[in-house]
């Protein structure tokens, strides 16, 4: 199954509200550890799942255009820090890791409780 690679444990702070207006990278850094920490409060149980929270939640938070000038720092701390994937991306990812037997969180049918299986 291919997951992103493991980040190091972030900050567990809540959500920071703020604008989108070009901020210094250490704010910008602090945001996205912060959507990072909710995704892992949300989805603690399965790596797959907090990935996709994160994920969703940096689209929600910063948009989809990752070339934007105000938000791209966000994009390019996430990608490196906590393996960041757009929306096309994580499709992609779903639909590799369903070729192998994989379900969106990141178990097989032996052991998935959401019922990604059931038809």
């Amino acid at each position: 199954m291919n997951i992103p690679p493991d980040p190091l444990n972030p900050s567990h702070e809540p959500h920071l509200a703020g604008s989108l207006v070009a901020q210094s990278p250490g704010t910008t850094h602090s945001r996205v550890d912060s959507l990072y920490g909710a995704a892992c409060e949300r989805g603690t149980t399965y790596e797959a799942v907090v990935h996709s929270c994160f994920c969703s939640a940096m689209d929600d938070e910063f948009g989809t255009d990752e070339n934007a000038v105000d938000v791209a720092e966000a994009f390019i701390y996430a990608r490196k820090r906590y393996g960041y994937l757009s929306s096309a991306e994580n499709a992609q990812l779903d639909a590799e890791n369903a070729d192998d037997g994989t379900c969106k969180c990141g178990l097989d049918w032996l052991t998935c409780p959401s019922g990604c299986f059931e038809v």
